[in-house]
């Protein structure tokens, strides 16, 4: 991840509020440019191309999303202390929302599939991998989080009304019978 410079930051804002309009297909470098009133040789000093930049947005989301995990000692959680689990969902409830324009753009109004894999695909190294289908419960966990949060954000729900107990209350017991599920 490049240093992230004035140049860069408008870039980016810029890049993420066209992509909240239109496809990445439609969006230009020339049209990015014009709305900032950089010459294109800027752009291109930090970026190769469109695409280049909303993968860095990405990026820069999972890996503050780390850190939260990190900090949080999910794998620890998820196994012994429920309470502390409950607060690293309510630390990923505050980030998420932190993150409310870029991840409207991501999940809801141009789904970026992508992203969606790479925010699953991060989160893997955080969870507890010791007992059967732990694999399969990262998944649900991470998917589950991702549409609620997809739910929340097309609904227009304010963070106070997204209950982190009710979701951990609903896939705990999930957790807890996965093994009877496949067989």
């Amino acid at each position: 991840m490049k240093k992230q410079t004035r140049t860069t930051r408008k870039i980016r804002e810029e890049v993420l509020n066209q992509y909240k309009q239109k496809p990445v297909e439609d969006i230009t470098i020339k049209d990015v440019c014009a709305a900032l009133s950089i010459p294109r040789t800027s752009f291109y000093y930090h970026y190769d191309s469109i695409r280049a930049v909303l993968q860095e947005i990405g990026e820069e989301f999972i890996l503050g999303l780390e850190k939260v995990y990190d900090a949080r000692k999910i794998r620890e959680y998820l196994r012994v202390d429920r309470v502390k689990f409950l607060g690293m969902i309510e630390a990923t409830k505050d980030y998420l929302y932190a993150h409310y324009d870029m991840l409207e753009a991501f999940l809801v109004l141009r789904p970026y599939s992508e992203f969606r894999q790479n925010w699953l695909e991060a989160m893997r190294p955080h969870y507890p991998k010791n007992a059967p289908y732990d694999d399969l419960k990262t998944e649900i966990l991470v998917e589950s989080l991702i549409v609620l949060f997809t739910y929340a954000i097309s609904n227009h729900i304010e963070k106070e009304r997204v209950h982190p107990e009710k979701l951990m209350s609903f896939l705990l017991p999930l957790f807890d019978n996965v093994s009877s599920i496949i067989y």
